[in-house]
């Protein structure tokens, strides 16, 4: 009897050294499954880190070509923008000199031959300049229709700068004192700058397109009407020469086009 419980306990030994066996076994191959598996993974990631790097460099790559762009595209604009910038500083000093250059020499020009009514003024707005010429020079007192002595001079040589310089326009612009006289004011200044219009085009055949006629009354006046000075200061027509701004916004046009598109 003990040598067959022996024998059994050697059997079931055996059994249990079998079954850890194949344990083991099915164990190693799952273990060699699974490293088999995660080498692929290895090498996938691996292969994915390659082509991220890749890509990565190739984005860096564009990135750097786009910033290199974008700083020759930012030079160029701001080479253009003061370009620009410098172009229109001088479109607008020549809009402005050619006007007040013209009238200070056709100052200088009537006072060699005018004197007595009183002195002959200028006056500089941006793109235009003003010829202030006392009532005496061209209007007997008190009237809108009986000329001086001396209208013509001061008319011929008025029209002679319009003549000569086909970009330019002319404005006049009558004023009075505060004074009441037989009509109102406005009226009254509005009945000169017609009256010298209609000399300009049907004696001196200026065309009407370049000329136009405006009435300030005592609206606009250059010194006080509380003395007599004063308001023979403010009895005056005003010749106003400008140049057209249709003129001066091609001119406008023309620069951006050479600037931008230069070809």
């Amino acid at each position: 009897m003990v040598v067959i419980d022996s024998l059994d306990q050697q059997m079931a030994i055996a059994a249990t050294l079998d079954s850890s066996l194949i344990f083991s076994e099915g164990t190693s191959a799952g273990l060699l499954s699974a490293q088999e598996r995660l080498q692929d993974d290895l090498q996938k990631q691996a292969l994915l880190i390659r082509e991220l790097q890749n890509s990565a460099s190739a984005t860096q790559s564009t990135l750097q070509s786009d910033l290199q762009q974008l700083r020759r595209d930012k030079d160029q604009l701001d080479s253009r923008y003061q370009a620009m910038q410098a172009g229109y500083a001088d479109i607008l000093a020549t809009y402005n000199e050619q006007a007040e250059q013209i009238v200070t020499e056709l100052v200088a020009e009537l006072d060699t031959v005018l004197s007595g009514q009183g002195s002959i003024q200028l006056r500089f707005r941006p793109g235009s300049a003003n010829l202030v010429i006392p009532e005496g020079y061209l209007f007997r007192p008190g009237s809108s229709s009986r000329l001086s002595a001396d209208h013509e001079l001061i008319l011929s040589a008025v029209a002679r700068v319009i003549e000569d310089q086909p970009l330019l326009k002319l404005r006049i612009e009558g004023h009075t004192d505060s004074e009441e006289g037989r009509i109102d004011n406005w009226s009254f200044a509005a009945a000169r700058t017609a009256r010298i219009t209609r000399i300009l085009v049907d004696e001196f055949y200026l065309s009407p397109s370049r000329l136009s006629a405006a009435s300030y009354g005592e609206y606009a006046p250059l010194s006080s009407n509380a003395t007599p000075e004063g308001r023979a200061k403010n009895r005056r027509i005003e010749f106003v020469f400008y140049r057209d701004l249709n003129n001066l916004s091609r001119a406008f046009q023309n620069l951006n086009s050479e600037i931008n598109d230069p070809d």
